[in-house]
């Protein structure tokens, strides 16, 4: 709506900038309808100057813009109804009262043509039409996203890729919105709830809301060290008017920051001038950070296409654990309709594990090994991971897929290991100790391996 009044205004000025010189009195006229027109238009640039320079709170500024607005709209049609009363001074005066008419209509027309309120602000530099039509396929795709999403609400990864979209269109509400449906949906993941408190703090233009440090807070309780979080709720202090709180949480933060890292300098700032707001030196209150990094934050999971991997690498730990998670669930639901894709689950389950997610892991390796049930080195990936699983409480699976890899392998360690051990269980101690012999005579003279599979064929044979 605040669009729709801005442009009349805009509008109604340029329209007077036109007619004024086709309709205006004879010299020497003394219009007050002019003088009104001439002092709300001052008084339009001297408010956005003061607007600008941040001693007006933006919301009372668009209160009073909407009024001398208004004002300077009822002057020009004053002035307009002085100018139409007076006897007819120029031949223009027809001429003017049409381009009074045809000027708005042509504007709005264009407008609807080519125009987009729904449009992020843009540097003029990127105004051209190539920008426009990538930023109009953005939109495009944000809305077919948004359509899945209505027909498949319980998409996590859907949620999380349309907060990210619209966030880069500038639409932060509208990412809140999403991001918080994937807080619900992920239980409350913690890169998840990060990006909900960041695009709550967009929305409210740098404002933290309480929302925002509730989530920022929850992203702290799990990980202590989220430069993001300890920014943003030192920040919500500051804000709140507590600025000796501010100061000690964005000086703690520094202190731990790694010297490289990209929010030093920002952070030295930011403590400098809460430093001089509170007559405190800010050489005396701030600290050192900490030693440069020695590696980058955390990359992306393995099997990650190179070029997403690069992107992935110049965002924040948090953003980056965002952005994989968001591709290893895009790649398992592509999985679902590509069950026979063997290398795409062993990607999965490469993926999963990166993320510290064993058990969807070891699934992953499962539909792998449905996949490929006659490759050895797909079931001896999934006998590894069923072992790294569930430790010395082994399902049914795992025996199976030995049977079924010692099938293929005879001479495979693994399975002569187990197979033998079970045989000896069985009290089948002939089977057993052959099994275990042909290990031992695959393993080096004096390995502990050997030496492990000797004491076991020894208490067999002594038995």
């Amino acid at each position: 709506m605040i669009l729709w009044i801005l442009a009349a205004v805009i509008t109604a000025g340029v329209v007077a900038a036109v007619i004024k010189p086709l309709a205006a009195p004879p010299p020497g006229a003394d219009d007050p309808a002019d003088h009104d027109v001439e002092v709300y238009r001052a008084q339009l640039a001297e408010l956005e100057q003061d607007r600008a320079r941040g001693v007006v709170d933006p919301s009372e500024a668009e209160a009073t813009r909407l009024e001398i607005a208004r004002r300077l709209l009822a002057a020009d049609r004053r002035r307009g109804r002085e100018a139409a009363e007076a006897p007819p001074q120029k031949q223009g005066r027809p001429l003017a009262w049409a381009l009074a008419a045809v000027i708005p209509l042509a504007t709005l027309g264009g407008y609807l043509m080519l125009g987009d309120p729904e449009l992020p602000s843009q540097p003029l530099a990127l105004r051209d039409p190539g920008e426009r039509q990538a930023v109009q396929q953005r939109m495009a795709e944000v809305e077919a996203l948004s359509q899945a999403l209505r027909d498949n609400p319980g998409d996590l990864a859907g949620w999380v890729e349309l907060g990210r979209r619209l966030s880069q269109l500038g639409r932060y509400a509208d990412a809140a919105e999403a991001f918080g449906r994937a807080v619900g949906l992920s239980e409350g993941s913690t890169p998840v709830v990060g990006a909900y408190g960041q695009a709550l703090v967009d929305a409210a233009d740098g404002t933290v809301t309480p929302p925002a440090v509730a989530a920022f807070q929850q992203v702290l309780d799990d990980r202590p060290d989220d430069a993001r979080a300890r920014y943003y709720l030192a920040l919500a202090e500051a804000q709140a008017g507590n600025a000796q709180a501010a100061l000690d949480g964005w000086a703690a933060l520094l202190a731990d920051s790694p010297a490289d890292a990209p929010w030093v300098e920002p952070l030295r700032q930011q403590i400098a001038a809460m430093a001089d707001e509170l007559g405190l030196d800010p050489a005396e209150v701030t600290p050192e950070p900490a030693p440069p990094a020695e590696t980058a934050g955390m990359g992306p999971a393995p099997g990650v296409d190179p070029d997403q991997a690069a992107a992935i690498a110049n965002l924040s730990p948090e953003d980056q654990a965002l952005a994989t998670r968001g591709m290893v669930d895009r790649l398992a639901a592509r999985l679902e309709d590509a069950p026979d894709d063997v290398a795409g689950w062993l990607q999965l389950a490469n993926s999963y594990r990166a993320l510290g997610e064993e058990e969807l892991s070891v699934t992953a390796l499962g539909r792998a090994a449905e996949a490929a049930p006659d490759d050895p080195e797909v079931l001896r990936a999934y006998a590894d991971g069923l072992l790294r699983l569930h430790g010395a409480d082994l399902p049914p699976e795992f025996l199976a897929t030995i049977e079924a890899l010692h099938a293929l392998d005879p001479d495979d360690p693994r399975a002569l290991w187990v197979l033998g051990n079970r045989a000896a269980g069985d009290g089948d101690t002939e089977t057993a100790l052959d099994l275990l012999g042909r290990l031992r005579d695959q393993l080096p003279e004096g390995g502990p391996e050997r030496g492990l599979v000797e004491e076991r064929i020894e208490a067999l044979s002594g038995s």
